[in-house]
């Protein structure tokens, strides 16, 4: 790295293959254990509801609603955590790439790389090396603008779906829990 010069064509890669392939495993392995404890709880918890994992067609508007409510209240509660601490303290722009993607989804909406990289609230390189990170573990694709081919979209991949499917499911669930334990 010390040889390196930014004019140079060739630049030292900021991440290893390695690295990228060990987060690639994790992530695919998390989705995976979600999946299997999903389907586990469907068949042991008669108060299980279930929705799709992979795609939004297969959910109710009102649920859709609902998901798309709650990302963004999460969102909001972010922000203000951000206002109320110094700042850098809590900085997570693939936590908030991905929340705003899943909630782009869910509202039918497409996110342009630009976007992305604002809703990441870090600077926009640091955005871009995160976007190219979370493309090359499976987590978003890239879609070109079909009417401008300047502008390419970002949107999650299924796996990466499935485990905000399952993250939304179980704050769902805590959330439902903790009003039955305040009830009684």
């Amino acid at each position: 790295m010390e040889n390196w010069n930014p004019r140079s064509p060739s630049k030292p890669s900021l991440v290893d293959d390695g690295m990228i392939a060990a987060l690639k495993a994790h992530f695919d392995n998390w989705v995976a254990d979600l999946i299997t404890s999903n389907k586990a709880r469907q068949t042991t918890d008669p108060n299980y509801i279930g929705f799709s994992c992979a795609t939004t067609k297969h959910v109710a508007p009102k649920t859709l609603r609902q998901t798309s409510d709650l990302i963004g209240e999460v969102l909001r509660l972010r922000r203000l955590r951000d206002d109320l601490f110094p700042g850098g303290l809590f900085a997570d722009p693939v936590w908030d790439l991905l929340l705003d993607l899943y909630k782009a989804g869910h509202e039918h909406r497409l996110i342009s790389v630009s976007s992305a990289c604002i809703a990441s609230h870090t600077p926009p390189t640091t955005a871009l090396r995160h976007i190219r990170i979370m493309e090359q573990a499976g987590m978003i694709k890239r879609i070109p603008d079909p009417h401008d081919s300047r502008r390419i979209f970002l949107e999650l991949t299924p796996s990466a779906q499935a485990g905000m499917a399952r993250w939304i499911a179980s704050m769902d669930a805590l959330a439902a829990e903790r009003m039955r334990a305040n009830a009684n």
